[in-house]
C-alpha cells in the first residue's frame, strides 16, 4: 500500500479555521462540564474562551491537552490549599 503525502492531503494549519477550533472547544468543554466542579469548570471555560476573540487560526484556540493541564493544574492548586489548610488545623 503506498500512502501519496502531496501538498493536496496533507492538512495545513491555516486549514483549521477558527469557527471549527471553537466547535472542538465548546465539545471537549462540555464533557469536562460533566466531571468537574463548578468553581473549577468555571475557572477553566474563563480561561479556555479568553484568548478566542484575538485568534487567527484555529489552532490558536485552547483545546485538547491545554484544557486537560489547566484541568489538572487547578486540581493540584486545589489540592494543595487543602493539604496546607488540614496541616494548619493539626497543629493548631
Amino acid at each position: 500500500m503506498k500512502i501519496n503525502l502531496t501538498a493536496n492531503n496533507v492538512m495545513k494549519k491555516s486549514e483549521l479555521s477558527v469557527e471549527r477550533g471553537i466547535e472542538i472547544q465548546t465539545e471537549q468543554l462540555a464533557l469536562w462540564a460533566k466531571v468537574l466542579k463548578p468553581e473549577c469548570f468555571e475557572r477553566l471555560q474563563t480561561w479556555a474562551v479568553s484568548t478566542n476573540e484575538n485568534a487567527e487560526t484555529g489552532f490558536q484556540i485552547v483545546r485538547g491537552s491545554s484544557l486537560d493541564m489547566f484541568v489538572f493544574n487547578d486540581l493540584m492548586r486545589e489540592n494543595n490549599l487543602m493539604l496546607r489548610t488540614q496541616e494548619r488545623k493539626k497543629k493548631s
